[in-house]
């Protein structure tokens, strides 16, 4: 798996750099942050085990960015995997942007979504709606 957070703003110069933070608990040995092009703004696992229920957190950035959406690639098997899997927008009700998810088409084998992985991103997208809204 390998989660990131997008704006869904195809106009936006940096519409292909991920925004926010993602926070792991202490003590995760199955998941882990990396740093594509900000600080901790991606979420993926780091061992090779069927992970059915992790939690990690994600931080809004401090200024808006308008609509976001999650984007992610979800693997079942070494050759079996989900590119371009992304979830309803999340939507900032401060902005005028009509949004967009600004990724190329899925390809054949993303179409096939596995159920699990619908739910994974469906889950994510009310805990990033949640925690976009909360704070």
């Amino acid at each position: 798996m390998l989660l990131q957070v997008r704006r869904a703003d195809c106009d936006h110069t940096s519409k292909d750099v991920s925004v926010g933070t993602f926070m792991l608990n202490t003590g995760e040995d199955f998941l882990t942050t990396m740093s594509c092009t900000n600080l901790d703004d991606t979420v993926g696992h780091m061992a090779h085990a069927h992970i059915y229920n992790r939690t990690f957190y994600w931080k809004a950035p401090p200024m808006t960015e308008g609509p976001l959406f999650i984007r992610a690639t979800i693997a079942r098997r070494q050759r079996t995997f989900w590119m371009n899997v992304v979830s309803e927008f999340i939507m900032d009700p401060g902005s005028s942007v009509t949004p967009k998810t600004c990724t190329e088409p899925p390809t054949t084998c993303s179409a096939k979504i596995h159920k699990m992985s619908m739910l994974l991103v469906l889950a994510m997208t009310v805990f990033i709606f949640l925690t976009f809204h909360l704070d």
